[in-house]
């Protein structure tokens, strides 16, 4: 029975490895073994930093949406300078900037908060369930 287990040698080049091989624990098949390893490892690598990268960004939002509120208060003035600024125009134009700041400020935090849920902890379950599998292997 001439049953054929592919293992990837270099990037995108698939070398054969008969059963016989991988039972006479050829070259070939050590060869192929060790270069998965090396593989599994690298992405472990990176997704580690990956992982981290994207949880120090939800950590961020926080401290950006009270940074934003801040920015968003001082950005129209308290007193109505009507001798300074034209209320009509002037301060009409500051206001609706910093409603479409907010908008725009709130969606860019909205997002950043969900990644927790949608990116960072479906990652770290494939993390610690399914690439320890490979390494372990």
């Amino acid at each position: 029975m001439n049953l054929w287990h592919c293992f990837p040698t270099d990037v995108g080049v698939f070398r054969p490895v008969t059963l016989k091989e991988a039972a006479l624990d050829s070259p070939t098949f050590r060869g192929t073994v060790i270069q998965c390893s090396e593989q599994v490892d690298h992405i472990e690598k990176w997704l580690d930093g990956y992982l981290r990268a994207a949880s120090r960004l939800c950590d961020g939002a926080h401290g950006l949406e009270e940074l934003v509120n801040v920015f968003i208060q001082k950005s129209i003035p308290v007193n109505h300078l009507e001798v300074m600024l034209d209320y009509d125009y002037t301060h009409l134009a500051m206001r609706r900037f910093a409603e479409g700041s907010k908008e725009y400020w709130g969606h860019v935090t909205a997002v950043a908060k969900r990644l927790e849920n949608l990116v960072v902890e479906p990652l770290s379950q494939l993390q610690r369930g399914e690439l320890r599998n490979f390494k372990v292997c």
